[in-house]
């Protein structure tokens, strides 16, 4: 808590909504479905996202084998960045992901 505090709640928020928007960018790109609302006022540090052919759990597979650990809720695969995760780490994410582009 004292870190949060140290690093400023504004500050911290700027940088989970940045990789995010970093994370949906390279998603579009793949040709994944963003699932999350992304519209002002309804966005939040979770991200939802899903592959529109390959099962959830392959997936999650796929990732877990390259060392890349999220969530899966609700049929999606999740992620929640902190203020401790850095763009890397989404890039990681990414380069981890089968593209859905044919």
């Amino acid at each position: 808590v004292e870190q949060l505090l140290e690093l400023g709640t504004a500050n911290v928020e700027r940088h989970i909504m940045a990789l995010n928007d970093q994370a949906i960018a390279g998603l579009r790109t793949l040709g994944y479905d963003i699932v999350s609302p992304l519209g002002a006022g309804e966005r939040s540090g979770v991200l939802a996202f899903r592959h529109p052919d390959l099962p959830v759990a392959e997936l999650e597979q796929r990732l877990s084998d390259a060392g890349v650990h999220l969530a899966i809720r609700a049929g999606n695969l999740r992620i929640s960045p902190s203020f401790y995760n850095d763009s890397g780490e989404i890039e990681r994410l990414l380069a981890a992901l089968p593209s859905a582009r044919g």
